[in-house]
């Protein structure tokens, strides 16, 4: 028996089968179709008219060399066009890829020989492992038994029956390109897939390589408008069909992110600390947060429906909280008595108005916050402030006391941290101890009374200037009101600051980084176990593939181990997992899974995963499918077999005749050993 991949001089045509019309039925139904079709046929044969059949300017040509008597796979037909299987397929391919494969019938050597000087992009061709050397192949898209060499003593093979016992090969039918052409061959193979897994590969097939008689006469020389038509309107129902599915996905995109918003709304609305309500312009209480009984003591149903007003402790402040939100439009920090079950407690009001699709005021929400400890610790601290006076001058931060933005007095470490006694500091303004670029922030805030810590630059006597915390709040001090404000030196926590800032953007990227690779779609296959053999991570393929041979579905945290049914592969893997864990890094082939479901061949690579003082707290594998290769290789390994066994002669050469191999049969019955007849 021949290789016919690697036999490349001893390629014959197939014997082809005589075709014919097709029966009357189907030409009456054809007839049919063309009736229902025709007026669609009219407008667009006018167009075409019109507009001198409208060249498809911008369209990338390619050349392709034909076989003119390859049939049923490429040849010219009864009206001297190019047709048949393969041409089929490029018509296709470029219809979806817009481009445009011209082709040039020509014989077969003629083809190769265009090729090889750049006349033409592309011919059809078998592959083999030697012309991959030389040419770029795609996908093969075809199977080919075509002859079948024996020698004068084995008996003649009349049918199947006689092929008992013996290895046929087949030849693998691909496109071919000049070396290094990878971006053709690409957008070949990508086509190539999608007509496969459309199903029109296998259409193609079935007319052209069945042994069906195929369509000729008008029908024949008008198929590539009616394809044309037919895909036109193929088109359009496919373009229905998109648009109409987009719009089901923007829906449920839609419906599904309302649905979260809703949730998420809610889960903060039954959350809250404080306490949401809506209230109508009437001050009826519309709706209240659950959070309202841990203020109140009153359940919401007991709230909703009354008078807001009922609440307040003292009824002007009903007047002033409507007529502020009436004339502003909201509120902010309103402070009153709030009438509870339990008593009085003290409250923060803020309000707004919420307008109607018209603009005009329809309804109002706020916020309720409790400030009943604040303000009991505010009268302490207003009670207080005098017999701490002298604790300030202990403190570490720097204070300055000030009445209308102009220093009156500062304790001793503003002196050391400064250098301004206090005879210097008295009637300056509080700002020349602030960097110019920070004076207006900061004099804002004092006028303001403004009270919430705040960074700024503070500026030294000496002129040098450092990073500042600087918090202020009006007090009662010997008899008038004024400001304190503290001042603390953060130099060093801006320092510690900007190191977690850079450690934290490094992490995240790294994190980042991590996550693509686990959240890619693509087949990588990788996973990390903790000391237990527990999941810490896994990509989705691994997901995938676990279900796939051991049936299961995993999730971070589960045992790998306990996945697997087999005691023999589960012991194999504890070892590899020990081994890992044990500092080991190693590459290792191994079969896997459930007999019953699917069993294949992978080759892992194995390492330990250390933490930052570099222990070992887990191990990660990075696993890549060998079932193709593996298959490969014991098909290579079976054909050599095969050959070397063969009964029959068997002499393979280079495209040059020169002899590259003979099998043992051959050296029998020529008389010559290997050495001898190998390179002749």
């Amino acid at each position: 028996m021949i290789d016919f991949q690697s036999a490349d001089k001893m390629i014959t045509k197939p014997q082809t089968e005589n075709y014919s019309l097709y029966s009357l039925k189907n030409l009456k139904f054809l007839s049919v179709i063309c009736l229902r079709l025709f007026w669609l046929m009219f407008l667009v044969f006018s167009f075409l008219k019109v507009n001198g059949n409208l060249p498809l300017d911008g369209k990338r040509v390619y050349k392709v060399a034909i076989d003119r008597e390859f049939e049923p796979y490429e040849f010219l037909n009864q009206d001297n066009s190019v047709d048949g299987f393969a041409p089929s397929l490029l018509r296709e391919i470029g219809n979806r890829a817009n481009v445009t494969f011209e082709f040039y019938p020509m014989t077969w050597s003629e083809s190769v020989n265009a090729l090889r000087i750049g006349q033409v992009d592309l011919i059809n061709m078998i592959y083999s492992d030697q012309r991959a050397t030389a040419y770029e192949f795609s996908e093969p898209f075809c199977e080919i038994a075509q002859a079948i060499f024996s020698s004068d003593k084995t008996p003649a093979i009349v049918d199947n029956s006689f092929l008992g016992g013996y290895n046929v090969g087949f030849q693998k039918y691909a496109f071919a390109a000049l070396k290094g052409n990878t971006q053709l061959i690409g957008l070949l193979n990508i086509h190539l897939l999608e007509l496969q897994n459309s199903g029109r590969m296998d259409a193609l097939k079935e007319k052209w390589l069945s042994g069906k008689p195929q369509i000729h006469g008008w029908i024949k020389s008008n198929e590539s408008t009616l394809v044309s038509l037919g895909i036109f309107i193929f088109g359009i129902v496919l373009l229905i069909l998109f648009w109409n599915r987009t719009l089901q996905r923007l829906v449920d995109a839609k419906t599904i992110s309302l649905q979260e918003s809703e949730e998420k709304y809610r889960n903060i609305f039954e959350n809250l600390q404080d306490v949401f309500y809506q209230i109508d312009l009437n001050r009826i209480i519309l709706d209240v947060s659950p959070s309202i009984q841990r203020l109140s003591g009153y359940e919401r149903d007991e709230i909703i429906g009354l008078p807001v007003y009922n609440f307040f402790v003292n009824p002007e402040d009903s007047e002033i909280f409507i007529e502020t939100i009436l004339k502003h439009g909201e509120l902010r920090d309103f402070e009153l008595k709030f009438r509870s079950r339990s008593g009085e407690i003290f409250v923060s009001i803020n309000a707004q108005i919420i307008l109607s699709a018209d603009g005009k005021p329809d309804h109002i929400d706020g916020l309720i916050r409790d400030i009943t400890e604040r303000k009991r610790f505010e009268a302490e601290l207003e009670e207080s402030r005098e017999k701490y006076r002298g604790l300030s001058e202990a403190a570490f931060e720097s204070i300055f006391f000030s009445e209308k933005g102009i220093c009156i007095e500062q304790n001793s470490s503003g002196e050391r941290t400064f250098g301004y006694t206090i005879e210097e500091a008295l009637g300056r303004y509080g700002t020349e101890w602030i960097a110019e670029e920070d004076r207006e922030m900061v004099m804002n805030n004092m006028l303001s009374g403004y009270e919430e810590p705040y960074e700024a630059k503070a500026l030294k006597k000496d002129g040098t200037t450092f990073p500042c915390l600087l918090r202020g709040k009006m007090m009662y001090y010997k008899g008038k009101n004024v400001r304190v404000t503290s001042l603390t030196d953060i130099s060093s926590l801006k320092k510690v600051e900007e190191e977690l800032m850079r450690s934290k953007e490094k992490y995240q990227k790294d994190l980042i980084f991590l996550k693509s690779i686990f959240e890619s779609p693509i087949d990588i296959i990788i996973f990390a176990l903790d000391e237990n053999y527990c999941y810490t991570a896994f990509t989705q393929f691994h997901s995938k593939t676990i279900k796939k041979i051991w049936g299961t579905d995993i999730k971070v945290g589960m045992n790998m181990l306990d996945l697997i049914s087999s005691e023999e592969d589960q012991a194999k893997a504890r070892v590899n997992f020990d081994r890992a864990l044990n500092g080991e890094y190693f590459i290792v082939t191994e079969e896997y899974g459930d007999v019953n479901l699917y069993r294949t061949f992978y080759e892992n690579y194995y390492s330990s995963i250390k933490n930052s003082e570099g222990c070992i707290v887990g191990l990660s594998v990075f696993v890549i499918d060998v079932t193709h290769r593996k298959q490969t290789e014991k098909q290579l390994e079976l054909l050599s077999r095969a050959i070397d066994e063969s009964p029959v002669s068997v002499m393979i050469t280079d495209k040059n005749g020169n002899i590259e191999y003979v099998n043992p049969k051959f050296t029998e019955v020529s008389g010559y050993t290997t050495e001898e007849i190998i390179g002749s």
